[in-house]
């Protein structure tokens, strides 16, 4: 690698770090920011997966589950992925979907409530229950 790669390849690093630094300090869209500005000009397989397993957790973060889960599936069909990005990557995606799931399964029982309103608990028996 030359010395002029090795100066972009540095910066990349940095902003990987800055984006990190950013998604633990609670900002996801700046870390998502650093992470698109990486993915737009790197040809290095390794530190693109980690930017886009990375930018997955932000969009988590943010709630933003389409996203998260495009980014979690990129990384693992890329073949160069390392074992340990792969399995970090397979079980981030599990435990969205499962969140995922239960979210469908919240909106599914107001919906079925608000349908039959009749057999819904009252107030009453749920605190006599209680």
């Amino acid at each position: 690698m030359s010395w002029f790669s090795e100066l972009f390849s540095g910066g990349d690093e940095r902003r990987l770090k800055q984006g990190m630094k950013a998604a633990n300090s609670g900002q996801p869209e700046m870390a998502i920011q650093q992470y698109d500005a990486i993915l737009a000009t790197t040809n290095d397989a390794d530190l693109r997966t980690r930017c886009l397993l990375n930018r997955a957790l932000a969009y988590s973060a943010m709630g933003d589950i389409s996203r998260a889960e495009w980014d979690l599936k990129s990384v693992l069909s890329e073949a160069s992925t390392a074992g340990t990005v792969q399995a970090i990557a397979r079980e981030k995606l599990a435990r969205i979907r499962k969140r995922s799931d239960r979210a469908k399964e919240r909106i599914e029982s107001v919906r079925l409530q608000e349908r039959h309103p009749e057999e819904a608990p009252s107030d009453h028996e749920e605190r006599r229950d209680s």
